[in-house]
């Protein structure tokens, strides 16, 4: 969840959400990690949809990102550890940075 996201069910649920700064850390790194894939998927991919965003055409291009995309998360998880959180509360913040940025 995101430090929006809890700001506003904080203000309207009246009960006050204490952000650490290690979970605004997390959740920096956490958007972080979409916009690296996202400008490494830029420059290897050569598909696009209508609405630019990079589609890997070919198993080299997948692997490609892949790769890359793994790496950063391997990256991710281990400052996520040093910064106290599990693997899998770095797996949700990267979940709720994708959401956020949809939005």
């Amino acid at each position: 969840m995101t430090d929006h996201e809890k700001e506003f069910i904080a203000e309207f649920m009246w009960e006050p959400f204490s952000v650490s700064d290690a979970q605004r850390e997390l959740d920096r790194l956490a958007a972080e990690y979409h916009v690296q894939t996202e400008d490494f998927d830029q420059r290897v991919c050569t598909g696009r949809t209508e609405n630019g965003t990079a589609v890997p055409l070919g198993a080299d291009e997948r692997g490609t990102i892949s790769r890359h995309a793994r790496e950063l998360r391997i990256q991710l998880n281990r400052t996520a550890e040093e910064l106290g959180f599990t693997r899998r509360e770095a797996h949700a913040s990267v979940v709720a940075a994708a959401r956020s940025t949809k939005a």
